[in-house]
Protein backbone atom coordinates (compact mmCIF):
# COMPACT_ATOMS: atom_id res chain seq x y z
CA UNK A 1 0.00 0.00 0.00
CA UNK A 2 1.03 3.58 -0.65
CA UNK A 3 -0.56 6.71 0.75
CA UNK A 4 0.92 9.51 -1.36
CA UNK A 5 4.57 8.42 -1.19
CA UNK A 6 4.26 6.72 2.20
CA UNK A 7 4.74 2.98 1.93
CA UNK A 8 2.48 0.95 4.24
CA UNK A 9 3.64 -2.63 4.91
CA UNK A 10 2.06 -5.68 6.56
CA UNK A 11 -1.55 -4.44 6.40
CA UNK A 12 -4.69 -5.74 4.66
CA UNK A 13 -6.81 -2.60 4.78
CA UNK A 14 -6.27 1.14 5.32
CA UNK A 15 -8.91 2.93 7.39
CA UNK A 16 -9.31 6.35 9.01
CA UNK A 17 -6.59 7.99 6.95
CA UNK A 18 -6.41 11.69 7.82
CA UNK A 19 -4.38 14.10 5.70
CA UNK A 20 -4.29 17.87 5.71
CA UNK A 21 -2.52 20.59 3.75
CA UNK A 22 -0.56 22.52 6.34
CA UNK A 23 1.00 25.28 4.29
CA UNK A 24 1.59 26.99 1.02
CA UNK A 25 4.95 28.72 0.65
CA UNK A 26 8.47 28.07 1.90
CA UNK A 27 7.84 28.08 5.68
CA UNK A 28 5.08 26.72 7.85
CA UNK A 29 4.00 26.15 11.44
CA UNK A 30 2.48 22.73 12.09
CA UNK A 31 0.08 22.47 15.04
CA UNK A 32 -1.40 18.94 15.22
CA UNK A 33 -4.66 18.29 17.03
CA UNK A 34 -3.28 15.22 18.82
CA UNK A 35 0.02 13.95 20.16
CA UNK A 36 1.96 11.09 18.62
CA UNK A 37 3.88 10.33 15.41
CA UNK A 38 3.06 12.34 12.28
CA UNK A 39 4.29 11.96 8.70
CA UNK A 40 5.27 15.13 6.87
CA UNK A 41 5.85 15.57 3.14
CA UNK A 42 6.44 18.52 0.87
CA UNK A 43 5.35 18.87 -2.75
CA UNK A 44 6.91 21.67 -4.82
CA UNK A 45 4.80 23.46 -7.40
CA UNK A 46 6.54 24.75 -10.54
CA UNK A 47 5.48 28.09 -12.00
CA UNK A 48 2.74 28.38 -9.40
CA UNK A 49 0.47 25.70 -10.86
CA UNK A 50 2.29 22.50 -11.87
CA UNK A 51 2.61 20.01 -8.97
CA UNK A 52 5.81 17.99 -8.89
CA UNK A 53 6.77 14.80 -7.05
CA UNK A 54 6.23 14.47 -3.32
CA UNK A 55 9.35 14.56 -1.17
CA UNK A 56 10.48 11.68 0.98
CA UNK A 57 8.61 11.23 4.25
CA UNK A 58 9.82 12.81 7.49
CA UNK A 59 8.36 11.38 10.67
CA UNK A 60 8.06 13.68 13.68
CA UNK A 61 6.55 13.13 17.11
CA UNK A 62 4.04 15.73 18.24
CA UNK A 63 4.13 16.46 21.97
CA UNK A 64 2.59 18.90 24.40
CA UNK A 65 4.28 22.26 24.88
CA UNK A 66 5.67 21.47 28.32
CA UNK A 67 9.04 20.33 26.98
CA UNK A 68 11.86 21.68 29.15
CA UNK A 69 13.76 24.57 27.57
CA UNK A 70 16.90 23.67 25.66
CA UNK A 71 19.09 25.02 22.89
CA UNK A 72 22.32 23.84 21.29
CA UNK A 73 24.77 24.38 18.46
CA UNK A 74 24.36 21.64 15.85
CA UNK A 75 27.03 22.72 13.39
CA UNK A 76 29.87 25.21 13.39
CA UNK A 77 32.09 26.43 10.56
CA UNK A 78 34.56 29.11 9.59
CA UNK A 79 35.45 30.48 6.17
CA UNK A 80 38.78 32.20 5.74
CA UNK A 81 42.02 32.57 3.81
CA UNK A 82 44.38 29.62 4.19
CA UNK A 83 48.03 30.61 3.93
CA UNK A 84 51.14 28.73 5.05
CA UNK A 85 53.13 28.34 8.27
CA UNK A 86 51.44 30.07 11.21
CA UNK A 87 48.65 31.25 8.88
CA UNK A 88 47.02 27.92 8.03
CA UNK A 89 43.44 27.65 9.33
CA UNK A 90 43.03 25.89 12.68
CA UNK A 91 39.53 25.40 14.09
CA UNK A 92 39.28 24.27 17.69
CA UNK A 93 36.06 22.77 19.04
CA UNK A 94 34.94 21.21 22.31
CA UNK A 95 32.64 18.21 22.72
CA UNK A 96 30.96 18.15 26.13
CA UNK A 97 28.95 15.29 27.57
CA UNK A 98 29.03 11.70 28.79
CA UNK A 99 28.90 9.96 25.41
CA UNK A 100 30.96 10.04 22.21
CA UNK A 101 29.68 12.17 19.34
CA UNK A 102 29.45 11.22 15.67
CA UNK A 103 30.71 14.17 13.64
CA UNK A 104 31.32 15.13 10.04
CA UNK A 105 34.39 17.35 9.60
CA UNK A 106 35.22 18.98 6.26
CA UNK A 107 37.78 21.26 4.69
CA UNK A 108 36.19 22.63 1.51
CA UNK A 109 37.83 24.66 -1.22
CA UNK A 110 37.22 23.67 -4.84
CA UNK A 111 33.44 23.19 -4.42
CA UNK A 112 33.25 26.82 -3.26
CA UNK A 113 34.84 27.94 -6.52
CA UNK A 114 31.52 28.57 -8.23
CA UNK A 115 30.56 31.02 -5.47
CA UNK A 116 33.80 32.62 -4.29
CA UNK A 117 36.92 33.72 -6.11
CA UNK A 118 40.36 32.61 -5.01
CA UNK A 119 39.49 29.31 -3.32
CA UNK A 120 42.24 26.91 -2.35
CA UNK A 121 42.63 24.23 -5.02
CA UNK A 122 43.78 21.26 -2.89
CA UNK A 123 43.01 21.47 0.85
CA UNK A 124 44.12 18.82 3.30
CA UNK A 125 42.38 18.10 6.61
CA UNK A 126 43.92 16.84 9.84
CA UNK A 127 41.96 16.27 13.06
CA UNK A 128 43.67 16.34 16.44
CA UNK A 129 42.69 15.64 20.03
CA UNK A 130 45.08 17.77 22.00
CA UNK A 131 48.41 17.23 20.27
CA UNK A 132 47.54 13.76 18.97
CA UNK A 133 46.63 13.28 15.31
CA UNK A 134 43.57 11.03 15.23
CA UNK A 135 42.46 11.21 11.59
CA UNK A 136 43.11 12.98 8.30
CA UNK A 137 41.90 13.19 4.72
CA UNK A 138 43.19 14.66 1.49
CA UNK A 139 40.61 14.02 -1.25
CA UNK A 140 37.14 13.16 0.04
CA UNK A 141 36.18 11.41 -3.21
CA UNK A 142 38.90 8.81 -2.51
CA UNK A 143 37.24 8.08 0.85
CA UNK A 144 33.97 6.12 0.22
CA UNK A 145 32.18 9.10 -1.37
CA UNK A 146 28.79 7.38 -1.57
CA UNK A 147 28.84 6.70 2.18
CA UNK A 148 30.10 10.19 2.99
CA UNK A 149 27.43 11.75 0.78
CA UNK A 150 24.78 10.05 2.91
CA UNK A 151 26.35 11.52 6.02
CA UNK A 152 26.32 14.97 4.38
CA UNK A 153 22.59 14.60 3.77
CA UNK A 154 21.98 13.46 7.34
CA UNK A 155 23.63 16.54 8.86
CA UNK A 156 22.24 18.98 6.31
CA UNK A 157 25.57 19.82 4.67
CA UNK A 158 25.78 20.94 1.05
CA UNK A 159 27.05 18.34 -1.41
CA UNK A 160 30.62 18.26 -2.65
CA UNK A 161 31.71 17.86 -6.25
CA UNK A 162 32.64 14.27 -7.05
CA UNK A 163 35.43 13.86 -7.79
CA UNK A 164 37.11 16.83 -6.16
CA UNK A 165 40.09 17.61 -3.95
CA UNK A 166 37.89 18.85 -1.09
CA UNK A 167 38.60 17.03 2.19
CA UNK A 168 36.07 15.37 4.51
CA UNK A 169 35.86 12.71 7.19
CA UNK A 170 33.16 11.17 9.34
CA UNK A 171 34.32 9.92 12.73
CA UNK A 172 33.32 9.37 16.36
CA UNK A 173 34.97 11.63 18.94
CA UNK A 174 35.01 11.41 22.71
CA UNK A 175 34.44 14.41 24.96
CA UNK A 176 37.20 16.99 25.13
CA UNK A 177 39.04 19.55 23.04
CA UNK A 178 39.73 18.87 19.37
CA UNK A 179 41.05 20.82 16.42
CA UNK A 180 40.71 20.61 12.64
CA UNK A 181 43.70 21.89 10.64
CA UNK A 182 43.14 22.94 7.02
CA UNK A 183 46.15 23.67 4.84
CA UNK A 184 47.12 23.40 1.21
CA UNK A 185 48.97 20.50 -0.35
CA UNK A 186 52.26 21.72 -1.80
CA UNK A 187 51.80 24.97 0.19
CA UNK A 188 48.87 26.06 -1.97
CA UNK A 189 46.80 28.94 -0.58
CA UNK A 190 43.30 30.32 -0.96
CA UNK A 191 39.87 30.63 0.63
CA UNK A 192 38.47 27.54 2.37
CA UNK A 193 35.77 26.62 4.85
CA UNK A 194 36.27 24.26 7.80
CA UNK A 195 33.08 22.66 9.12
CA UNK A 196 32.08 20.48 12.08
CA UNK A 197 28.59 18.89 12.08
CA UNK A 198 26.98 17.13 15.05
CA UNK A 199 25.59 13.96 13.46
CA UNK A 200 24.58 12.44 16.79
CA UNK A 201 21.92 15.13 17.26
CA UNK A 202 20.43 14.31 13.86
CA UNK A 203 20.03 10.65 14.75
CA UNK A 204 19.39 11.06 18.50
CA UNK A 205 18.02 14.51 19.38
CA UNK A 206 17.80 13.53 23.06
CA UNK A 207 21.57 13.14 23.35
CA UNK A 208 23.02 15.44 26.02
CA UNK A 209 26.47 15.43 24.42
CA UNK A 210 26.92 18.61 22.43
CA UNK A 211 29.22 20.97 20.58
CA UNK A 212 30.25 23.85 22.81
CA UNK A 213 32.22 26.17 20.55
CA UNK A 214 34.37 26.86 17.54
CA UNK A 215 37.57 28.88 17.85
CA UNK A 216 39.36 29.46 14.57
CA UNK A 217 42.78 30.97 14.12
CA UNK A 218 43.63 32.21 10.65
CA UNK A 219 44.42 35.13 8.41
CA UNK A 220 41.88 37.96 8.18
CA UNK A 221 42.06 39.86 4.92
CA UNK A 222 39.68 42.17 3.09
CA UNK A 223 36.83 41.51 0.65
CA UNK A 224 36.23 37.79 0.28
CA UNK A 225 39.28 37.19 2.49
CA UNK A 226 37.60 38.30 5.73
CA UNK A 227 36.98 35.51 8.24
CA UNK A 228 33.38 34.31 8.60
CA UNK A 229 32.15 31.90 11.30
CA UNK A 230 28.80 30.21 10.77
CA UNK A 231 26.61 28.20 13.12
CA UNK A 232 23.10 26.79 13.48
CA UNK A 233 21.02 26.72 16.67
CA UNK A 234 18.36 24.13 17.45
CA UNK A 235 15.99 24.05 20.42
CA UNK A 236 12.97 25.77 21.89
CA UNK A 237 14.61 28.70 23.68
CA UNK A 238 17.28 31.29 22.96
CA UNK A 239 20.94 30.28 23.08
CA UNK A 240 23.38 32.60 24.87
CA UNK A 241 26.65 32.98 22.99
CA UNK A 242 29.97 34.61 23.76
CA UNK A 243 31.48 35.77 20.46
CA UNK A 244 35.00 37.19 20.33
CA UNK A 245 37.76 38.10 17.91
CA UNK A 246 41.23 38.37 19.39
CA UNK A 247 44.04 40.15 17.59
CA UNK A 248 46.66 41.92 19.74
CA UNK A 249 46.46 39.24 22.48
CA UNK A 250 47.94 36.70 20.06
CA UNK A 251 51.32 38.41 20.39
CA UNK A 252 51.55 36.70 23.80
CA UNK A 253 51.62 33.37 21.92
CA UNK A 254 54.66 34.43 19.87
CA UNK A 255 52.61 35.04 16.73
CA UNK A 256 53.66 37.84 14.42
CA UNK A 257 51.56 39.80 11.94
CA UNK A 258 48.44 39.79 14.11
CA UNK A 259 45.30 41.80 13.30
CA UNK A 260 45.71 45.07 15.20
CA UNK A 261 42.07 46.15 15.50
CA UNK A 262 39.47 43.44 14.82
CA UNK A 263 35.74 44.07 14.62
CA UNK A 264 32.82 41.61 14.45
CA UNK A 265 29.32 41.66 12.97
CA UNK A 266 26.58 39.07 13.59
CA UNK A 267 24.08 38.43 10.77
CA UNK A 268 20.93 36.34 10.56
CA UNK A 269 21.59 34.45 7.33
CA UNK A 270 17.90 33.91 6.59
CA UNK A 271 16.98 37.60 6.67
CA UNK A 272 20.39 38.97 5.74
CA UNK A 273 20.06 41.46 8.60
CA UNK A 274 23.07 42.47 10.67
CA UNK A 275 21.80 42.20 14.26
CA UNK A 276 24.86 42.83 16.46
CA UNK A 277 28.27 44.46 16.04
CA UNK A 278 31.28 45.41 18.14
CA UNK A 279 34.65 47.02 17.58
CA UNK A 280 36.33 47.36 21.00
CA UNK A 281 35.14 44.85 23.59
CA UNK A 282 34.85 47.28 26.52
CA UNK A 283 32.24 49.32 24.64
CA UNK A 284 29.52 46.74 25.44
CA UNK A 285 26.61 47.92 27.57
CA UNK A 286 26.43 44.46 29.23
CA UNK A 287 30.14 44.43 30.05
CA UNK A 288 29.71 42.90 33.52
CA UNK A 289 27.74 39.96 32.12
CA UNK A 290 30.24 39.60 29.27
CA UNK A 291 33.12 39.39 31.75
CA UNK A 292 31.25 36.79 33.80
CA UNK A 293 30.62 34.66 30.70
CA UNK A 294 34.25 35.02 29.62
CA UNK A 295 35.45 33.75 32.98
CA UNK A 296 33.55 30.51 32.33
CA UNK A 297 35.15 29.60 29.01
CA UNK A 298 38.08 31.81 27.98
CA UNK A 299 40.93 34.05 29.07
CA UNK A 300 40.06 37.73 29.59
CA UNK A 301 41.10 40.39 27.13
CA UNK A 302 43.50 43.15 28.13
CA UNK A 303 41.85 46.26 29.51
CA UNK A 304 41.99 49.08 26.98
CA UNK A 305 42.61 46.61 24.15
CA UNK A 306 41.17 46.72 20.64
CA UNK A 307 39.90 43.13 20.40
CA UNK A 308 36.14 42.69 19.99
CA UNK A 309 33.49 40.70 21.87
CA UNK A 310 29.73 40.28 22.25
CA UNK A 311 27.44 38.43 24.64
CA UNK A 312 24.14 37.82 22.83
CA UNK A 313 21.01 35.67 23.01
CA UNK A 314 20.03 34.24 19.61
CA UNK A 315 16.82 32.48 18.64
CA UNK A 316 16.81 28.77 17.69
CA UNK A 317 15.75 27.43 14.32
CA UNK A 318 18.08 29.75 12.43
CA UNK A 319 21.62 30.03 11.14
CA UNK A 320 23.94 32.93 11.82
CA UNK A 321 27.28 34.23 10.63
CA UNK A 322 29.94 36.26 12.41
CA UNK A 323 32.18 38.32 10.15
CA UNK A 324 35.60 39.31 11.47
CA UNK A 325 37.50 42.08 9.71
CA UNK A 326 39.93 44.88 10.41
CA UNK A 327 38.17 47.98 11.75
CA UNK A 328 40.56 50.17 9.77
CA UNK A 329 40.81 47.83 6.78
CA UNK A 330 43.82 46.17 8.37
CA UNK A 331 44.80 42.55 7.89
CA UNK A 332 46.55 39.91 9.96
CA UNK A 333 46.19 36.76 12.04
CA UNK A 334 43.20 36.64 14.40
CA UNK A 335 41.32 34.17 16.58
CA UNK A 336 37.55 34.13 16.02
CA UNK A 337 35.60 32.40 18.81
CA UNK A 338 31.95 31.38 19.32
CA UNK A 339 31.08 29.79 22.69
CA UNK A 340 27.70 28.40 23.78
CA UNK A 341 27.04 29.57 27.34
CA UNK A 342 24.75 27.46 29.51
CA UNK A 343 21.97 29.47 31.16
Amino acid sequence: WFFDDIRIQNVDELTNIIASDSMVGNDFTFTPATEGPKSLQAQPVAFGEYPMEWSSVTTVSAATDNEPPFSRLINVSTRGKVLTGESIMIAGFIIEGPDPMDVVVRGVGPTLGSLIEGTIDDPRLRIFKGQTLIDENDNWSDNSPNVLSQHFMTVGAFGLQNPSTDAAQRLTLSAGSHSAHVFGNNDSTGVAIVEVYDQTYRTNPDSVTRLKNISTRGFVGTGVDVMVAGFAIEGNTNQRLLIRCAGPELIDFDLSGVLADPMIQVTNTKTGQMIHANDDWEQNANLADLNSATALVASPFDSGGTSSALLVDLAPGATYTVTASGADGGTGIALLEVYAINQ
